[in-house]
């Protein structure tokens, strides 16, 4: 298994574990940055660290900020809101949605 290499609050990890607090929770969102932003590929080390980071945030997350039920017009207000672009950046067709 991997291990989170990345300290928070001053502490180092030392084996894998469930994230305890909001300071591990950070780091292990910096450290799935890091990854994507490294375009990591499918069966490689830093693919299956991606992955185990990933479950552990998943977790996390249900537990300490849990988001309940999602509409459709909620999902895609966040999405617009992620990419930078409001209601009017965006084109509705035949093909579907498209952000402009």
């Amino acid at each position: 298994m991997h291990r989170l290499t990345r300290r928070a609050k001053g502490r180092a990890y030392q084996s894998p574990h469930e994230l305890r607090d909001e300071g591990e929770y950070e780091a292990a969102l910096g450290e799935i940055e890091r990854l994507l932003d490294a375009d990591v590929q499918a069966g490689s080390e830093g693919y299956d660290r991606l992955e185990f980071l990933s479950v552990l945030v998943e977790h996390y997350e249900d537990e300490h900020h849990p988001m309940g039920p999602v509409t459709p017009r909620q999902a895609v207000a966040f999405m617009l809101e992620q990419r930078g672009v409001g209601y009017g950046g965006m084109s509705i067709g035949d093909a579907g949605v498209t952000i402009v």
